[in-house]
């Protein structure tokens, strides 16, 4: 090195004209001073590009050591150096120093000349201090001392790092220091960063692991670690730091948790590559003593080294509440189906002992006697009463099932309206109630199901006849709300406003114990089909005034001369499995003469054989089948080879709520026998129309 600096301090320094392979040599080294020909600075860590004066700390103190400290290049250092430094007397006193330092001590170079170092370090580090200096002198040279110095002004205590080398003859020493400060508060203000986030992470109750781009742990919170030990991972609990994420996932396929840790990875790993913004799943583990389920969820780290965030998140009390609300739903679902099969086949095993009974009154009824008029007169209105329960029972069990599924159809209003007031119209006059209807606007159509629509309108007008005993009843058309609404208007008991909302429930009656009218189930079959259909239901009531029932009306397409309610019947190819000869003879000939094409067969596979190849345009069948099939098996058959949305219609003659949910469930329109062209043709009709659609 000394020949490094006798070769800086010749001619070709002094000349500016450098030793290119001398600076070569230099390249590379730290701490040096950069002198671009006029100016200087020094250089901290590596040399900096361009060609120029160099002069190393070491020529600064080999000039020291050879009494050269009036040589102009060594001014020059002093001047110039961005580092604090300081030429120091064996006893410590300041002899020379230049702005930097100067600045640093909170002085002018000149009024810190003669002054004592010591007396700027601070107290509790003054002794140190003059060990440093003292081995310094003793060795020559003395480095990696880190000194706090004495505030000369308010703020933090400046923290520098001091180096020193002696000169030759141990009176004087070169100083140079390094101040810290900055450096110290970032790394200060850093730790507190540092803390806060360990704090944030550590007072999550979710277990939060940190995993950089290969899936190294980097980080975990105190939920995390509890987790571990809890489920025996001791090791993993105390030394996660470091361990791999990636090779705990990655489980050996015959371990019983293999499938899901992967899926848990393969998850993981989308988010570290960008594919998706957050990934979710949960996973059930076996604790010791009990079964829990966790939600993992990844997000992706925004930060200078990129990674993931796996937090896992005890769900445990959620699964068992949810659980045991499937559990309770289950139970309810069973007790309503068992209620509605019941209700079923009940109303069902009593058609035929009540229409006999019927029968029988009506015998009467012919040879009765004045004395018996009375009697047989009350004997035929519990017939009435029976059987419109047993029709209400009926329906009601059938819309639980899902049985009924809608037709929709545009169709004139009035029609329909003026049949309900007819039918209506004998029980209003035997109470001497007037019933009138106020005419819609002239060809007003709606666009529903007009037999499902048209029940909910003769319950709602039948209902009001049923509680108005003087008056009258209105049935007309309004827009309300920018929608149109059928309404009902009555002169009645009229129903407390507390009392509206439980009106609509089953079996739920105001005022009529006894039930001596009706069954209270109407407005429950109201409600419901209204549900059905999508329309909403307005009521508004004043007890002793009356009542107002509305339903809301779909606008329909208006139907212009010859059109009908029914549109044309497309022309279409239909799959027919029908066993009984007489039966498919008699359905097919119906359908024939409607212009569409019947295949007909008595099994799905042999329907299928018929088909050759070709899919229908729907396909009808007959529940009941001989040799264990049934009409379901056939129509699933033809759909796996034509399509899983073909339509079907069943023909059928249970009303069990399973079976018809069922057909439901895979879209299956249900008609009952005994079936009618004239309801068959409109279902199939509407199918095919609305597949072609």
């Amino acid at each position: 090195m000394k020949e490094v600096a006798g070769a800086l301090h010749g001619k070709a320094a002094m000349h500016g004209k450098p030793d290119e392979d001398r600076m070569d040599a230099l390249e590379g080294r730290p701490d040096g001073v950069y002198i671009p020909g006029g100016g200087v600075r020094v250089v901290g860590g590596v040399y900096t590009e361009g060609r120029a004066h160099r002069v190393l700390p070491e020529a600064a103190i080999h000039y020291l050591r050879d009494g050269l400290d009036e040589a102009a290049d060594l001014r020059r250092f002093y001047r110039y150096s961005s580092s604090p430094c300081l030429t120091l007397t064996r006893e410590g006193h300041i002899a020379r120093l230049n702005p930097a330092a100067a600045r640093l001590l909170g002085g002018s170079p000149a009024g810190l000349q003669g002054r004592r170092f010591a007396d700027y370090v601070a107290e509790a580090q003054r002794t140190a201090f003059e060990y440093f200096l003292a081995a310094a002198f003793v060795r020559g040279r003395a480095g990696g001392c880190e000194l706090g110095l004495r505030p000369h002004k308010r703020g933090p205590e400046p923290t520098v790092l001091a180096e020193a080398a002696a000169d030759a003859i141990g009176q004087r020493c070169l100083l140079m220091l390094v101040d810290l400060t900055e450096h110290r508060h970032a790394d200060d203000a850093l730790r507190e960063v540092e803390a806060f986030g360990i704090g944030v992470l550590n007072a999550l109750p979710s277990q939060i692991a940190v995993l950089d781009p290969d899936g190294v742990i980097r980080a975990v919170n105190t939920a995390w670690q509890r987790f571990a030990i809890e489920n025996g991972a001791e090791a993993l609990a105390l030394h996660p730091v470091g361990m791999s994420y990636r090779d705990a996932c990655l489980l050996p396929p015959e371990e019983p948790d293999s499938a899901q840790a992967r899926a848990a990875w393969e998850g993981i790993e989308r988010v570290m590559r960008g594919g998706v913004e957050r990934f979710t799943m949960e996973y059930s583990c076996d604790s010791p003593g009990e079964q829990r389920w966790y939600q993992l969820t990844a997000y992706p780290l925004v930060a200078p080294q990129r990674g993931v965030v796996v937090a896992h998140e005890d769900i445990s009390a959620r699964k068992r509440a949810e659980h045991s609300l499937q559990q309770a739903r289950l139970e309810a679902e069973r007790a309503n189906n068992a209620k509605s099969r019941l209700l079923a086949a009940v109303s069902h095993d009593l058609r035929q002992p009540l229409s006999a009974l019927g029968l029988y009154v009506g015998l009467l009824d012919r040879h009765r006697d004045e004395s018996e008029a009375m009697l047989i007169r009350s004997m035929k209105d519990c017939v009435a009463s029976l059987s419109a329960l047993l029709t209400d029972v009926l329906n009601l069990s059938r819309l639980e099932a899902g049985a009924l599924q809608p037709q929709m159809t545009d169709f004139p209003i009035d029609e329909l309206l003026d049949r309900i007031v007819s039918v209506n119209t004998p029980e209003a006059m035997l109470k001497h109630l007037s019933l009138r209807r106020a005419r819609c606007a002239p060809g007003l159509c709606a666009r529903t199901d007009p037999v499902l629509f048209g029940r909910i309108l003769d319950n709602l007008v039948s209902n009001a006849v049923r509680y108005t005993n003087g008056g009258g009843v209105l049935v007309g058309c309004r827009r309300s709300g920018g929608r149109r609404w059928i309404e009902v208007w009555d002169t009645g008991v009229g129903i407390p406003e507390a009392s509206i909302a439980e009106i609509f429930d089953e079996y739920r009656q105001l005022d009529n114990a006894d039930r001596t009218r009706g069954s209270g189930l109407g407005l429950a079959i109201v409600e419901k089909l209204a549900r059905l259909l999508g329309l909403r239901i307005r009521v508004a009531s004043r007890p002793g005034r009356g009542s107002m029932f509305a339903v809301e009306m779909p606008p329909g397409r208006a139907l212009h001369h010859g059109d009908t309610a029914v549109p044309p019947l497309r022309k279409v190819r239909i799959g027919l499995v029908e066993d009984d000869p007489r039966a498919a003879r008699r359905i097919g000939r119906a359908l024939t003469r409607l212009g569409h094409q019947v295949i007909v067969a008595p099994n799905g596979a042999g329907l299928l054989l018929m088909l050759d190849g070709r899919p229908p345009d729907v396909v009808v069948a007959d529940y009941r089948l001989r040799e264990g099939e049934n009409g379901l098996d056939a129509i699933e058959l033809v759909r796996r080879h034509h399509g899983e949305h073909l339509p079907a219609v069943m023909l059928a003659g249970e009303h069990d709520p399973d079976i018809m949910r069922s057909m439901a469930d895979r879209g299956i329109v249900v008609q009952h026998k005994p079936v009618a062209s004239e309801r068959l043709a409109p279902c199939i009709a509407g199918l095919t129309e609305r597949r072609a659609g």
